[in-house]
């Protein structure tokens, strides 16, 4: 997954214009770090790879209704590692994806 994942980790931040506050964000914890920064392309840069993770739900795990907006997404995951500290050191996409989908889990077919 982190073959797919860092090229579009890299256009997002590219297109947010916050490559350079990215480099070596592994961790739950580093991208916790850009999505509570002061600095608003931080922050938009966390909300648009908040975003590609969500659309890259190739599980249809995540299920989210239309009318939320990037923020709320971001604070759902600040959210969600405030809630389990522990998730903090391993990998964010992974987190990300944990937290959209303890929020927004898709009703069991």
């Amino acid at each position: 997954m982190r073959l797919v994942t860092t090229p579009l980790l890299l256009l997002s931040l590219t297109l947010a214009g916050s490559a350079h506050a990215a480099a070596g964000v592994e961790t739950g914890a580093e991208f916790e770090a850009l999505c509570l920064s002061p600095d608003e392309r931080d922050r938009r840069a966390c909300q648009l790879v908040i975003e590609v993770i969500r659309a890259m739900d190739g599980f249809k795990a995540i299920c989210i209704a239309r009318g939320r907006s990037a923020d709320e997404l971001r604070r759902v995951y600040i959210a969600s590692l405030a809630a389990h500290p522990e998730r903090a050191a391993r990998p964010f996409v992974t987190e990300v994806f944990n937290a959209l989908r303890d929020a927004f889990p898709c009703p069991e077919q």
